[in-house]
């Protein structure tokens, strides 16, 4: 009579088969541990640009990836390879790279088709881990939002890329997400130089009364809380943070000290929420069809949703990531929008 014998147990199937994360040769060579040069995606964008500033400064070798040349610049120990982050023209760039942030993305509500961004964001976002994998780049940093899986087009937008990186970090992958909350700063062209431009126009108007909590993070803070993530890569790895301040300002206080600092008079209008939502799904529609709008649904959302932020996982990693005084943040960035002459 035959013994019955246990059936082993299978290992779980590993997702990756260019690199075992535990160390398994694959195809590419070897990073050396001891390795200072890192990759950057989206090196020319508000984020991006003073994260690579920041990190020349601190010693890195640079790599960075970026689309238009007539947006990088020469400085040394920054090398540019270019191309979209959702092709594999620039792989080869990644082969020497001990660590790659992932910055680039999707900013900003208008004029960019739904399936446009869905695939920057996802079929970008798979492109660049494909990358990171195939050369055996040892950590991996994705800079997401906190906002994802908010009810945005944005935030909807955000959430599949968040999804599908943080399924591969439980199978191995040697990542740590980012989520900060709304940057600012310096060199910022976006949404936020938007409202301090309606603020210094007088256009600016409240959706509401206007006590809605809002999170700025200054763009020094972010950076300082990246580099620390860099420091304290075997306590970070695995995990998702947020980065931002412990409690948040409301749009009224924030437009009376964008106001105070521009020397202008403290916006008063308060326009009816639900006026608002109908005025912001119209917006949507003409700018899914390319038409330039000056607000969405998604910008009424944005400016009326009470979100709670939780830091205290970060904080307690890295220590208090949002050190910049409001007030001081917002008078250092107006300086910068009046020497470009952008406000």
């Amino acid at each position: 009579m035959m013994r019955k014998t246990k059936k082993r147990a299978e290992r779980p199937k590993n997702l990756f088969p260019e690199r075992d994360f535990r160390g398994r040769a694959g195809p590419a060579r070897e990073v050396d541990m001891r390795s200072n040069k890192i990759f950057v995606t989206g090196a020319t964008g508000f984020i991006g640009r003073a994260l690579v500033q920041r990190l020349l400064k601190e010693g890195w070798e640079v790599v960075g990836l970026a689309r238009d040349p007539a947006k990088t610049w020469k400085q040394k120990g920054l090398h540019w390879v270019f191309g979209d982050i959702r092709d594999a023209s620039w792989h080869p760039a990644v082969q020497g790279c001990r660590v790659l942030i992932h910055a680039a993305g999707v900013h900003g509500y208008l004029r960019i088709p739904w399936k446009e961004r869905v695939s920057i964001e996802l079929t970008g976002t798979k492109n660049v881990i494909t990358a990171a994998v195939r050369y055996k780049v040892s950590y991996i940093i994705y800079i997401n939002t906190a906002y994802a899986g908010l009810g945005t087009e944005y935030g909807r937008i955000k959430q599949l890329p968040l999804q599908w990186i943080q399924a591969r970090m439980r199978l191995r992958l040697p990542a740590t997400v980012i989520q900060p909350m709304t940057v600012y700063g310096p060199g910022d062209l976006g949404n936020t130089l938007r409202v301090f431009q309606a603020v210094a126009r007088g256009r600016f108007a409240f959706i509401g009364n206007g006590e809605t909590p809002v999170w700025f993070l200054y763009i020094d803070d972010l950076v300082d809380g990246l580099l620390r993530v860099l420091n304290h890569q075997k306590q970070c790895v695995g995990k998702t943070l947020t980065f931002g301040p412990k409690t948040a300002a409301s749009w009224v206080e924030i437009a009376r000290l964008i106001a105070r600092v521009e020397g202008v008079p403290a916006p008063r209008w308060h326009l009816p929420k639900a006026m608002m939502e109908i005025a912001g799904a119209v917006g949507t529609l003409l700018s899914r069809f390319g038409m330039p709008v000056p607000f969405t649904s998604d910008t009424v959302t944005m400016l009326t949703a009470h979100m709670n932020m939780d830091t205290k996982e970060a904080d307690r990693l890295l220590g208090k990531v949002a050190t910049t005084d409001l007030a001081k943040g917002i008078a250092q960035t107006i300086a910068w929008y009046q020497e470009h002459k952008l406000v």
